[in-house]
């Protein structure tokens, strides 16, 4: 089973054209902004665009989202076995109800699941980068923490979107009948100081292990007043690197680990014939699995198994229409 073919734009491509065109009437000032600090939307419409990723980049969780088998929630609260309730900006999983009709994003969008079996967190840093950097390092640290403690064979993945723009209009910072207060930013230093920051937050690379399974840092450039455009160049992580947005949304290629056959019948696989020694290694596995029969005695290279849910699993949603629907 090869590949699909990768095309372009991609899901940062795709928020960054959404957010030069995004336009919300702050409560502040009366005034429209691409950004607004205390609206959730910015971060559901990049997993929005992620999923799109997602389904298009993978045959096999394309295949399986077609039956109805695994869907995808924004804003879920989900309950896991331990009893912890959190909040996921993203979650792809084994929805509660099967057969849901699929969305525009070639998966169903669900309210709850039986199991979660991939996390994504999304934070953005727009202004303020130092005073910021241990507040958005603690919730992504807390994020992989609850997901595995609650659940170790979750895939937990974490982006952070980071602004390079030079100025930037804070509608926090605005009055009604008064003129703009625009912020200055140190830049390009204070961006990349938050980038080194956080490429102090732990990946792991097996079952048992502390950390994410994936993380990216992605960087804008967004003053908030007329648009914004994507920034590829330093200090914005390169092709390669393990924090470059690429590592984030290919889950296809990973690493294959042995597991028992009797958690595999029930599984959903999910396998690439991409080759071995990819210099990205997204979504590293974060469950065991072996190869399934229908697969034949040698397994492929590189895969993921999700297994079957928990029964003691519940969740809970505060429902939320995908924003790039």
């Amino acid at each position: 089973m090869s590949a699909p073919a990768i095309t372009t734009p991609s899901a940062l491509a795709e928020f960054v054209n959404w957010l030069a065109s995004n336009s919300q009437l702050s409560n502040t000032d009366s005034r429209y902004y691409n950004y607004l600090p205390r609206s959730s939307s910015h971060s559901l419409a990049l997993c929005g665009f992620i999923v799109q990723d997602l389904v298009q980049r993978s045959e096999v969780i394309r295949e399986k989202a077609q039956q109805g088998r695994i869907a995808f929630g924004l804003n879920v609260y989900h309950t896991w076995p331990n009893g912890k309730t959190k909040n996921l900006d993203l979650a792809i999983g084994i929805p509660e109800g099967l057969g849901l009709p699929s969305s525009s994003h070639g998966i169903a969008q669900a309210t709850a699941f039986t199991r979660v079996l991939i996390s994504c967190e999304a934070k953005n840093c727009m202004t303020e980068h130092k005073k910021s950097q241990p507040r958005i390092f603690d919730e992504l640290s807390s994020s992989h923490e609850i997901v595995h403690q609650g659940d170790q064979h979750c895939i937990a993945a974490g982006i952070a979107v980071i602004n390079i723009a030079p100025t930037f209009v804070s509608p926090l910072r605005q009055r009604t009948g008064t003129d703009l207060v625009i912020t200055q930013h140190n830049q390009p230093i204070v961006t990349a100081s938050m980038i080194t920051h956080l490429r102090g937050l732990p990946i792991r690379n097996e079952v048992g292990q502390v950390g994410f399974d994936a993380f990216a840092s992605a960087v804008v450039n967004c003053n908030n007043q007329d648009g914004a455009s994507l920034h590829v160049e330093l200090p914005a992580p390169q092709p390669g690197e393990p924090n470059h947005f690429d590592t984030l949304h290919e889950p296809h290629r990973t690493r294959l680990r042995a597991a028992p056959p009797q958690q595999v019948s029930t599984g959903l696989w999910i396998r690439s014939d991409s080759p071995q020694g990819c210099p990205t290694v997204p979504f590293r596995t974060a469950a065991r699995a072996a190869a399934p029969p229908d697969f034949g005695e040698s397994p492929p290279a590189i895969g993921i198994a999700f297994f079957q849910p928990a029964a003691t699993s519940k969740s809970r949603h505060r429902p939320r229409a995908c924003p790039c629907s």
